[in-house]
């Protein structure tokens, strides 16, 4: 009996020694699971962590570039008002050189006006011109010592001083006069027509009756001109001047140049 019981109680000491060995197996296991889980879980908060550095590394970078951009944008506006100033000044610009070209177009229309009235009035002044000469040179062509020419716009007409003066005096020679009234009855179918009356001398130095060829030269000239008053034409339509030896033709160191140079020239241009 005793035996029996003792055999009992070693078997439950085996059965419970057996279920404590399986239990601690079971929690030694259950540990190692936990250890595991929570290596894991510290590796993930670790690697969440280092997440969070550069993520807030990310959004410092962020915060930086936004303030650089806000920074860009408040030059883009200084810029762009900058840009809008400019732009204003030019259009003022714009808007006074549009009325400087209209301006100009207006005086440029009318500077055409003037140009065309000019270009008509010179061509109807030459062709008044042209008719007085034709006439003068039919009327004239049978006296020598007449000739022609032209100064700008107006006719010249030369008289030689032995067709017309007397040798160092300033009284006409009676030969001319028929010459001088044909010449006053051509200007009277003139009127618009004006004539500027100057005399000329060699540079011989004159010895009687006036101081030098300058008032030689200008004696002449007006008894022409008192000559064709007489004859008709308008006092107001002439003047006379003198020019004394300053104004030759040709030189003054031959007999025949000297000649050429003692002359009335009679200017017949427009008047004014």
């Amino acid at each position: 009996m005793v035996i029996k019981d003792f055999i009992n109680s070693v078997s439950l000491c085996l059965i419970l020694l057996l279920s404590g060995c399986a239990a601690i197996s079971e929690f030694t296991t259950e540990a190692e699971r936990e250890r595991q889980e929570r290596q894991r879980l510290e590796e993930t908060v670790q690697g969440l962590e280092l997440k969070e550095a550069q993520l807030q590394t990310e959004i410092q970078n962020l915060r930086l570039e936004v303030a650089r951009l806000k920074g860009d944008e408040s030059v883009l506006h200084l810029e762009i008002q900058r840009l809008k100033d400019e732009n204003a000044e030019l259009e003022a610009k714009l808007i006074s050189c549009r009325k400087h070209q209209k301006k100009l177009e207006a005086e440029l229309v009318e500077a055409d006006k003037r140009l065309a009235g000019m270009i008509g009035e010179r061509k109807e002044r030459f062709v008044e011109l042209d008719k007085i000469k034709r006439e003068l040179s039919s009327g004239l062509k049978e006296y020598s010592g007449v000739s022609f020419g032209e100064r700008g716009d107006a006719i010249a007409i030369i008289l030689e001083n032995a067709l017309t003066l007397k040798s160092g005096k300033a009284g006409i020679r009676k030969s001319a006069f028929p010459l001088l009234k044909e010449f006053a009855e051509i200007l009277k179918k003139f009127p618009a027509h004006e004539l500027e009356i100057a005399g000329h001398t060699d540079d011989v130095p004159i010895k009687v009756s006036y101081p030098d060829n300058w008032e030689l030269s200008a004696a002449r000239a007006l008894a022409i001109l008192h000559y064709l008053e007489e004859q008709g034409i308008e006092p107001a339509r002439m003047s006379a001047a003198g020019h004394g030896e300053y104004m030759p033709r040709a030189t003054n160191t031959t007999p025949e140049g000297r000649a050429r140079n003692r002359r009335v020239e009679i200017l017949i241009l427009k008047r004014k």
